[in-house]
């Protein structure tokens, strides 16, 4: 007996995914947009032959579908609802066809569709065919599907459900009216698991929600399936699902781990935070998801930076200690773990040892190398602008590289060895001797020094007063000097008649810089009582001069640069107008991925395109930082794999395009023609 009624009740049970499919449209979850319109449509009478519903899987297409075309057969329909009683609102309706495009996408299947067609409907108003996965349908399947839609019978409709819509041929989509379904935002999926527990007479643990909501990546259909899975885990009706019962289901990581090792790692705690790590990963956690989290976690960390409580969280609103983990990370650390988690995802695809790939990475974190040489940077600039380079005890002990602009107010250090004055004979540098500043080559913002030659400030002691050529000026200040050379220019007048006549070592050749780019600037001159006892004044100049001429006459590209010379070496015009093609569906992907990706993306130009990479150009450099966050990244990548192929993606600004392009003619001078 016992046995029987067991039976009976797995019979009797239904999906929850089905079970609480919508019956009329306000049950309808997060598709206002498509809800609104399909309701005029039918209260206005104006409901078209054919409609394409695309979007990302569990998000109510084939759902939507069948209450559309219930609601336009019902017998007795309740305002635009169906009434759900009649044989139209059945689910034996006759007068209702669903097409599996999957499993009959040939020819011959569509033709024999176009022969069924002509029958009339035998209860209803209209005969409806829902072809679910239409984007299955071979080409010549599709041009017999075409033929009918150019021609439907008055009885016909048509509803077309596809995640693939970038796989219809055009002329398909514009004989259709378009529906773009979204992902849910994890509130309205809490809301509604919310419902289904309150009719079910179950219960759960808000965290426990939430995680399915995050997991289920704005899909209706998973985030029932997982609830559906978690509550058949319990024995008891009165049990309550908990979130150690989604977590061992989903393979996911506890939120409140991520958080531990992210304060590790901020507080420099290197060993602590490789245990952490180790623990988590022999559990058997999926070390891509565990990134994935870990730059999900840090998102959260500089939304809460900036909005503070009214940040909208996407999981560390489970983690009790976030406010007090997100104030001891610094938001610039935040870019940098982001820009090393990123990079560690994307080499991970070639790395055989996850376990190794995101040690080093952890260790990168703690140690801060690139916050380092941020500071550096920092530190240099603030010594340039102050006249303090000369006294640093960092340029006096180490080898230090050029510092050069990249017109986007951004300094930047190359890797190009400078030589260290120190070696050479009369220290200009030792404070002993002279007092004297250091003469660099280098190309360092126009707000701070001249494009050429970096003339610095010596020191409030200095030798006595050199004696002068005719034609040369002393300069003082290098800002006022820089200064008054702009005006000069605007005005054409001659610059170096109006410099300050105060007594210091080193002087410039006044000379007026003509717009010609082989017009060379004024160079120092040195003082008798500097020059080494083996050279004399005019082979140290010369020398001097050679040097910045080869310095500035090569194309110095930074790492970033190089890698798009490496792609533009590989790229060809078939390439790009591949990508070209699929460009407008990549933006509308993204449209149902992140609205803000797609927005940046659009504002984007495609210049290059090899097999494996895209060149994406900006003007602004804002956008190119913009673009290279990492959920903007992840979005826009998943979308050129969903609509064309796994790509990546290099965006840089205009002034670095034509950089690299200047480059690549230079060492290809046949293409660069």
């Amino acid at each position: 007996m016992n046995t029987l009624l067991e039976t009976e009740v797995q019979v009797e049970h239904k999906a929850l995914y089905r079970k609480y499919r919508p019956n009329d449209f306000s049950g309808l979850v997060g598709q206002a947009h498509v809800r609104t319109t399909l309701e005029n449509a039918i209260a206005k009478g104006a409901v078209s032959h054919a409609y394409l519903f695309t979007g990302p899987r569990g998000t109510g297409k084939t759902s939507t579908a069948k209450l559309f075309a219930k609601a336009l057969n019902c017998e007795n329909p309740n305002g635009c609802n169906p009434c759900g009683v009649c044989y139209s609102c059945s689910n034996d309706s006759t007068d209702i066809i669903e097409i599996d495009a999957a499993s009959n996408n040939s020819v011959d299947d569509v033709r024999q569709l176009k022969e069924n067609i002509i029958l009339t409907p035998m209860h209803g108003k209209n005969k409806i065919y829902i072809v679910d996965e239409v984007h299955m349908y071979t080409t010549q399947a599709f041009n017999a599907l075409l033929k009918i839609l150019e021609e439907p019978p008055a009885h016909a409709r048509f509803v077309l459900a596809t995640t693939e819509v970038h796989k219809i041929p055009a002329t398909i989509l514009s004989r259709c009216q378009r529906f773009d379904f979204r992902r849910i935002s994890t509130k309205e999926i809490v809301d509604r698991l919310k419902y289904v527990l309150k009719e079910e007479g179950r219960a759960a643990e808000d965290t426990a929600l939430n995680l399915i909501a995050q997991v289920s990546a704005g899909g209706m259909r998973d985030a029932l399936s997982l609830l559906d899975q978690a509550l058949s885990r319990k024995t008891e009706l009165s049990e309550t699902v908990t979130l150690n019962d989604v977590l061992e289901l989903t393979g996911a990581v506890d939120v409140r781990v991520i958080g531990q090792l992210i304060s590790l790692i901020a507080n420099n705690q290197i060993e602590a935070s490789l245990s952490h790590f180790n623990k988590c990963f022999e559990s058997g956690k999926e070390p891509k998801f565990f990134i994935e989290e870990m730059m999900i976690y840090l998102r959260d960390i500089l939304i809460f930076k900036r909005l503070g409580p009214e940040a909208t969280l996407k999981k560390a609103n489970t983690d009790e200690n976030f406010p007090n983990i997100a104030a001891s990370v610094q938001e610039d650390k935040v870019y940098i773990y982001l820009n090393e988690l990123q990079e560690t995802l994307s080499n991970s695809k070639f790395h055989h040892d996850i376990q190794l790939l995101m040690e080093m990475t952890i260790i990168r974190m703690v140690h801060g190398e690139k916050a380092s040489l941020q500071a550096q940077i920092d530190e240099l600039r603030s010594m340039i602008i102050n006249g303090n380079i000369s006294n640093s005890p960092k340029l006096a002990s180490e080898q230090t590289a050029p510092i050069k602009a990249n017109g986007n107010d951004e300094v930047r250090i190359e890797n190009t060895e400078v030589t260290n004055l120190q070696e050479q004979p009369n220290d200009f540098t030792n404070a002993e001797n002279n007092n004297q500043s250091i003469f660099e080559t280098s190309n360092v913002d126009l707000t701070l020094l001249q494009p050429s030659t970096d003339i610095l400030p010596s020191n409030e002691e200095s030798n006595p007063e050199p004696q002068m050529d005719e034609g040369f000026v002393e300069v003082n200040d290098p800002l006022q000097f820089i200064e008054m050379a702009r005006e000069a220019e605007a005005n054409g007048t001659d610059w170096a008649k109006e410099l300050p006549p105060e007594n210091e070592n080193y002087t410039m050749e006044s000379s007026s810089p003509e717009e010609d780019p082989n017009t060379e600037w004024p160079m120092p001159q040195l003082n008798d009582d500097l020059v080494p006892p083996e050279t004399d004044n005019e082979s140290m100049i010369l020398s001097f001069e050679e040097e910045v001429v080869q310095n500035t006459s090569n194309i110095i590209l930074s790492e970033k640069e190089q890698e798009v010379l490496g792609v533009l070496q590989t790229a060809n015009i078939e390439y790009r107008d591949a990508f070209n093609k699929v460009k407008e569906s990549i933006i509308n992907e993204l449209d149902s991925l992140n609205l803000s990706s797609k927005r940046v993306f659009s504002e984007f130009t495609t210049k290059a395109v090899n097999e494996k990479t895209v060149i994406l150009v900006h003007e602004h450099k804002i956008q190119v930082k913009l673009i290279e966050k990492a959920v903007h990244r992840n979005k826009i990548t998943e979308a050129f794999e969903n609509v064309y192929k796994d790509m990546n993606y290099i965006a840089i600004t205009q002034e670095e395009w034509l950089t690299v392009v200047a480059a690549y003619k230079e060492a290809n001078p046949q293409q660069g023609k």
